[in-house]
């Protein structure tokens, strides 16, 4: 298994094309930021440096979760292109599971997501110190790391079960095209949650990458918050709702050890139903 996952995550960032489209979607939220949405937030702050701070903490944060998601998907590109061109049927001649070759694709994809996403990571801390904020706290910083593998994991599980259904590439990539188009949308990078009609945002608190991203923010959110904020408790409470750092169901914040059970739980209903679905193509 170990030399398949080599070839796999080798096959991955040998292809410079992947590795770019992996990030275009990350590419797409830092460029309509930067130009365009900037400007126009607004935290319920006079200071034009804790809005900046604000701001970027917020994208950032998202876009972890975007990357978490996206960088996996690309990474099983190998394995629709080893379906698509017959490759599968070399690795079947040799004596290897199919199981095992499964979970060589599996694992690769983990791999590469993390790598990745941990890259975006200190990227992201790197911009925002650049633009006058702070480095994270250890703790902080520890949980973030935590959160990162959690939301891997969920995107791994979702693009397996995704990756599934396909084996024409050329499917894959128009579909995947649409995934990382919408992605930024489900984070809620484009427009804030808490502006959006109740029926969509409902929908949004049922996709794994939304919660991963609000998980995010509020490591990332709440030091900056509580430093501009803290006089303002109200003013505070409604950014939180409006910029999805805290998701209401019935009125009433989602604990956060939900959102967590949310992010697990989806982990393992997609983990298994994509080995059903793989089980199925197999008979």
């Amino acid at each position: 298994m170990k030399q398949l996952i080599r070839r796999n995550v080798l096959l991955f960032f040998r292809d410079k094309s992947a590795v770019f489209f992996s990030f275009l979607s990350v590419i797409i939220i830092l460029a309509i930021y930067i130009f365009f949405l900037g400007n126009a937030m607004g935290f319920g702050v006079d200071d034009r440096a804790a809005t900046k701070q604000m701001g970027d903490a917020w994208l950032m944060s998202g876009i972890i979760a975007v990357t978490s998601l996206t960088t996996t998907m690309g990474a099983f590109g190998t394995m629709v292109i080893d379906r698509r061109y017959g490759y599968f049927r070399d690795f079947y001649c040799a004596p290897v599971r199919r199981s095992t070759i499964a979970g060589a694709y599996i694992i690769s994809s983990i791999i590469v997501g993390l790598i990745n996403t941990l890259f975006t990571l200190v990227v992201a801390e790197v911009f925002i110190v650049a633009n006058g904020g702070a480095w994270m706290e250890p703790a902080a910083l520890a949980k973030t790391v935590g959160l990162v593998v959690l939301s891997v994991f969920s995107g791994c599980s979702f693009v397996l079960l995704f990756v599934s259904f396909f084996k024409s590439l050329k499917a894959f990539s128009t579909a995947s095209s649409l995934i990382g188009s919408l992605v930024g949308f489900l984070a809620g990078l484009y427009i804030p949650i808490g502006v959006l009609p109740s029926y969509l945002q409902a929908v949004l608190k049922l996709v794994p990458v939304s919660h991963a991203a609000m998980l995010l923010r509020q490591v990332f959110m709440q030091p900056v918050i509580d430093k501009y904020m803290a006089a303002m408790p109200e003013a505070a409470e409604a950014v939180k709702a409006e910029m999805g750092i805290v998701f209401f169901v019935g009125g009433k914040p989602l604990p956060e050890f939900a959102s967590y059970a949310f992010l697990i739980g989806t982990t393992v209903l997609f983990f298994a139903l994509a080995c059903l679905q793989i089980a199925r193509k197999e008979k």
